[in-house]
């Protein structure tokens, strides 16, 4: 089978991308500033567990696959009674 040539791959159309609006932008802000203060209250040794984790991490597995996976894990563990996906 024939490689595909770069003219070929331009032309494909591109996946498309969700495009937030002001308002959703507005909520994700808020959300981030409950999750900030929530992240200050906990236990020093704990912020500074996660941060290495994500530090190690992120670069290679992406920030996506990371809270696919803590949001899995906190599902599949009782935490949290689902997640806004499920919803």
């Amino acid at each position: 089978m024939a490689k595909a040539t770069s003219a070929a791959k331009k032309e494909a159309p591109e996946k498309e991308k969700r495009q937030f609006t002001e308002a959703d932008r507005d909520k994700m802000d808020a959300a981030a500033k409950v999750a900030a203060a929530q992240f200050g209250k906990l236990k020093p040794e704990i912020r500074n567990a996660m941060a290495k984790f994500w530090a190690t991490h992120y670069v290679l597995a992406g920030h996506k696959r990371l809270g696919r996976m803590l949001a899995k894990h906190a599902k599949d563990n009782g935490l949290v009674s689902s997640t806004k996906k499920d919803e």
